[in-house]
């Protein structure tokens, strides 16, 4: 970021999405090409662009940090259209630690609503669903019973209402009550889960961790059916 002017894209003026991931008691990788490899392992291959953004595809590559790697897809010296949701930073550490922050592709496409306005719970829970067997291919990987500790964190929260993202002019429901957020950061409680466990119980696991993010827009109860269809989603896209 000290490579961008203070009005850059991306500095994420509105806001980001943060997930991070650990998996517990794994033993160090030989290598951060080791780290590469798993992670190659475990990606769906149309789904690259959106976790954990690295690729030769736009000319971006991930750097050597230490005992880690990096990338950042919001260097102006890439030299291609940048918004907030192609802005990103990622890290992957031989310990089996796992970062990514992100722009909201709510500011990023101006034509459908304003930036800092929307919240799309469609996609919100999608993402988390993605990053959640994203984890668990990566541990499964590693150890057999490894398990994997998940958190997330939104900013840029406060005043935004809740939409879909193919009608966001659109209620959340049929009582337009104006589910909008009087909360700017939410972080979400880490959640220790087994393998097992979320191969089981991806739904029940997503929709506990995200229901106190619906609770900040105006109380509103998350609905178990959202998680259903997202998590049926990820899973119908090679998950």
């Amino acid at each position: 970021l000290t490579e961008t002017e203070e009005d850059h894209v991306a500095r994420l003026k509105h806001g980001y999405w943060a997930f991070a991931f650990s998996i517990v008691g794994a033993p160090s990788w030989t290598s951060r090409n080791d780290v590469l490899q798993g992670m190659e392992q475990a990606w769906p291959r149309h789904l690259r662009q959106y976790l954990f953004e690295d690729r030769m595809k736009h000319g971006i590559k991930p750097y050597a940090a230490e005992n880690a790697i990096e990338a950042w897809t919001g260097n102006p010296a890439a030299g291609r259209n940048l918004n907030p949701f192609r802005c990103s930073f990622w890290r992957a550490t031989v310990d089996g630690e796992f970062y990514h922050l992100k722009g909201f592709i709510e500011d990023s496409e101006s034509y459908r609503v304003d930036p800092g306005t929307a919240h799309f719970h469609d996609l919100s829970i999608e993402w988390h669903a993605m990053m959640l067997q994203l984890a668990a291919r990566i541990a499964s990987a590693v150890r057999e019973d490894a398990e994997v500790v998940i958190c997330s964190e939104m900013t840029g929260l406060n005043g935004r209402y809740l939409c879909h993202s193919k009608v966001p002019w659109s209620p959340v429901d049929e009582r337009d009550e104006g589910w909008i957020s009087s909360i700017d950061t939410v972080k979400l409680q880490p959640q220790r889960l087994s393998l097992q466990q979320i191969n089981d119980n991806a739904i029940e696991i997503l929709y506990n961790f995200l229901f106190p993010l619906y609770e900040n827009f105006y109380f509103y109860k998350l609905k178990k059916g959202w998680v259903e269809s997202a998590v049926k989603r990820v899973k119908n896209n090679g998950w």
